[in-house]
Order: C-alpha cells, then sequence, then structure tokens
C-alpha cells in the first residue's frame, strides 16, 4: 500500500529562518539554526515529520543561496525534484518548494524571483514571510505587491512567525504553520495536473522508436550509411516534432515520414481511453481519501469531465484515412520521380511536377502532425483546466488566496469567490441592483468589498 504523504522542499537565503521555520512547522528541533551563516553542510538535509493525523511531511532543508551560489543550488534542487518525479507513485513526487524570505528585507532581489519563476515549472511555489513579527503590516503589504509585481498573482504568498520573541509591542507567538501545511496539500493536486496531463500525452507524442527505424532500413547503401547521422541529429525529437518541423534529405523524406507516421497510429491504436480515465478517477480518489484524512472531511466540488469527451477525440482520430491520403500522395511523388529518373533531356516541367509533388507530400503530412497535436492541445488545456479548478474549488484555503489581480474566468476565483459568483447569477434583477443584499452575501462569505465588485464587473461582461 503507498505511503500517503508530502514532499517539501525548503530554500531561500542564509539568515533567513529556514530552519527556525521547520522547527516550528514539525514541533520538534530537528534543524540546527544560526544567525545569518549556512547552517546546512550539505544541499539536502530530510526529515520526516508525522502530523498528530497520521499525516507525513517529508521536509528537505538546503543550503542558503546567495548571488553567486544560486545556479549551483538550482540545480541541486532540479536535479532533486527530477529524481523523486520519475516514481511512479505520485506521493513520492517533489510537490512544493517554499521559498523563504525575510519580511524585514527591503525587497525581493532579481537573483531571488529568477530562482522562483524556474522552480515555479517543477513545482507549486509558495514565499514564505519569515519573521513577520519584526515588521508591521503595512511592510509585508510593500513586499506582496513587489512579489506579486515581479513574480505574478499565481504564486502564494504566507506569512509566519516561527518563534517566541520579546519585542517592544510584547511577545510575539508562533503562527501561520496551519495556513503552511494546507498550502503543502494543494501543491500536491497541482503537481497531479501537471505531470499527468504530461503522461497522457505521451501515450501518443512518444519518443521515436530508433531501433525500429533501423530495423526497417531498406535495402540502400546509402541509407545505411546515412542513418547514424540522422538519427544522432533527431534523436531527441518525438514523433509529432519530428513530422512537423524536420526537413530532411529528399532520400529519406517518404521512408522516415512513413514510420513516424506507422509509429504514431500505433500510438492511437493502442490508446486505452476508458482505461486512462478509470487511473485518473482511481488518482483523484487517492488524493481525496488522502485530503479527508488532512482536515476530517471529504471534499464536496463541482467538476466538470470534458475531458473525457477529449480523451475519446483522441481514440477515434482516423489516422488511417490520413496515411492513406498521404500515401496517394506519395505514389504520385514516385511517378514523378521516375518520370525525371528516366529523362535525359527535358525542358524542367518533369522537374518542376516532381519538385510539386514533394511540396505536396510535406504538406500533407505536416498537416496531419498539425490536426494530431491539436487535439492533444484541446486535452492538454481541458484537463488542466478542469484539474486547476477542481483544486481551487474544494482544496484551496480562501484566508490565504485572496483574488488580487483581474479575472479572466471563472477558474480565477476561489471557493467562496466562486460561491458569491453563482450566487449572484441567480439573483434576479432587482436584487442584483441592491447593495446592501450584496455585501452582506460578501461579508458572510469572507470576501471584501473590491473583492466582490470585481466579481460583479466579470459576470456583468458575460452577461
Amino acid at each position: 500500500m503507498q505511503r500517503e504523504q508530502l514532499n517539501i522542499i525548503i530554500t531561500g537565503k542564509s539568515g533567513v529562518g529556514k530552519s527556525s521555520f521547520l522547527n516550528y512547522l514539525s514541533g520538534k528541533d530537528f534543524f540546527q539554526t544560526g544567525i545569518g551563516a549556512p547552517v546546512t553542510r550539505q544541499y539536502f538535509e530530510c526529515v520526516d515529520y508525522e502530523a498528530d493525523n497520521g499525516v507525513l511531511y517529508r521536509l528537505f532543508d538546503t543550503k542558503g543561496i546567495e548571488p553567486d551560489t544560486a545556479s549551483e543550488c538550482r540545480a541541486e534542487v532540479i536535479k532533486r525534484i527530477n529524481e523523486c518525479d520519475r516514481q511512479n507513485n505520485f506521493f513520492d513526487w517533489i510537490h512544493t518548494v517554499y521559498y523563504c524570505f525575510a519580511a524585514s528585507g527591503k525587497r525581493i532581489e532579481d537573483f531571488e524571483v529568477d530562482f522562483i519563476k524556474q522552480m515555479m515549472e517543477k513545482a507549486s511555489v509558495i514565499i514564505l514571510l519569515t519573521k513577520k513579527d519584526l515588521v508591521d503590516d503595512d511592510a509585508i503589504e510593500q513586499i506582496k505587491s513587489q512579489i506579486r509585481k515581479e513574480i505574478g498573482d499565481k504564486v502564494q504568498v504566507i506569512s509566519v512567525c516561527s518563534v517566541t520573541v520579546k519585542t517592544r509591542k510584547g511577545e510575539s507567538s508562533p503562527s501561520g504553520r496551519e495556513s503552511v501545511l494546507r498550502a503543502g496539500f494543494l501543491g500536491l493536486w497541482n503537481k497531479i495536473a501537471k505531470t499527468r496531463c504530461r503522461k497522457i500525452a505521451s501515450m501518443i507524442d512518444s519518443p521515436i522508436d530508433w531501433n525500429a527505424v533501423e530495423r526497417a532500413l531498406p535495402d540502400d547503401e546509402v541509407m545505411h550509411q546515412m542513418f547514424p547521422e540522422i538519427r544522432r541529429k533527431h534523436e531527441r525529437l518525438t514523433i509529432l516534432q519530428f513530422l512537423q518541423h524536420v526537413n530532411i534529405d529528399n532520400l529519406w523524406d517518404p521512408f522516415m515520414f512513413s514510420m513516424m507516421l506507422a509509429q504514431c497510429r500505433k500510438n492511437i491504436m493502442a490508446f486505452d481511453a476508458e482505461h486512462v480515465c478509470a487511473t485518473n478517477q482511481d488518482i483523484y480518489n487517492s488524493v481525496f481519501t488522502f485530503y479527508q484524512k488532512l482536515n476530517g472531511f471529504f471534499p464536496d466540488t463541482i467538476y466538470s469531465h470534458n475531458s473525457k469527451e477529449e480523451l475519446v477525440k483522441i481514440k477515434h482520430y482516423d489516422i488511417d484515412s490520413k496515411i492513406a491520403s498521404i500515401a496517394a500522395i506519395r505514389e504520385e511523388l514516385t511517378a514523378a520521380e521516375k518520370d525525371v529518373d528516366g529523362t535525359f533531356l527535358f525542358d524542367g516541367k518533369e522537374k518542376e511536377v516532381l519538385e510539386h509533388r514533394r511540396g505536396q507530400y510535406r504538406h500533407r503530412v505536416k498537416d496531419t502532425a498539425k490536426d494530431i497535436s491539436r487535439i492533444l492541445e484541446n486535452f492538454t488545456k481541458v484537463y488542466q483546466t478542469e484539474l486547476y479548478q477542481y483544486g481551487q474549488d474544494c482544496l484551496r484555503d480562501d484566508q490565504l488566496n485572496t483574488h488580487s489581480g483581474e479575472i479572466a474566468s471563472p477558474a480565477d476565483l476561489s471557493r467562496n469567490e466562486t460561491i458569491f459568483y453563482r450566487l449572484y447569477l441567480a439573483l434576479s434583477r432587482a436584487d442584483r441592483a441592491d447593495d446592501v443584499t450584496l455585501q452582506v452575501i460578501a461579508e458572510t462569505l469572507g470576501i471584501s468589498g473590491s473583492v466582490s465588485q470585481k466579481i460583479i464587473n466579470f459576470a456583468a461582461e458575460l452577461s
């Protein structure tokens, strides 16, 4: 039975309170703390922390990064993420990266922004404003504003205090722990949304089976001599990338394109949409059972199933008719080549016809590849939107994720914001004009006046 756990990497500059935060998060003095000096000797110090509800948190502390060590640290973190993400069990993947930044810092530096953006390509990134007890609310808002400007609205920012400290204002108490732990779970869901989508798409657009290509080489000495160079040059391309973008020597066009189309056809014929959907559902059930263990209740959410329809489109794509059409063009191409080879004196018409047929052939092949890519791209967009909205709808902590930017789609709304949006659409015209009614609804859901107005404006644009 797979072990349910959240795997989290904690990184940031030296002296920002990473180790103190980890000790506060786990409730134990697992990690050595220092003052402004690197205390983690290796790149990673790993500790397993089991919460009272039985949830296991695998915490990876890292060396503090500075401008001259950021590239090296980034490479080590990405290497660790890639190693973990190769595991079949999604509970073994790296789900979240916590980037610690001292709230008392004046501004987040450019090298930190670059580091965070690259981490966001590999996992969910949450910026933790540590030592929040040392600054006032205005200072925290200024930092958050800069982060939104430099990195965007998608990254979540949480303020935390890790230790009890006596200040002129009194005694500060540790806070922010529960918010951080909840946010870590959303990282699991977001990682599944990205990674699962790529895995499904790779079932169709897989790496090229170059060994199969070599075994099918015709009895032609020149082609056998050229093959190693062709393979080396295009080794890392997927099937569809090859079909869409590669222009190779004319001698190779018919053979290579036919081989790539055959491999693509094999993938489509073997694609089991029902099995993929069933596997997806098993993953969702596992995650939500874990969520119930984490929060004490099973999430209730609204979830569309448009991705299933897109999967069926992949399964029923009529690639045989496309290949037949390409084969017909290829026969005309072969005939044109024979006309040129058999003509010693010609006025150029035969060569002109040959070039035209070659252009037709390449154009038809590339169009087919683009067509298949479009279906995969449509699936990817729908699937990621569904999972994103699914997660935002039922897993997101609204107090931590108030909407600060413009609203482009309902997927941008948090759970309570979505409820407000749907209630507003259900109201009569008279009730929509009643500011008191709308204010009461917004306050009940914990939504600020500025955000509720944005939602109203967004709803009005769609009406």
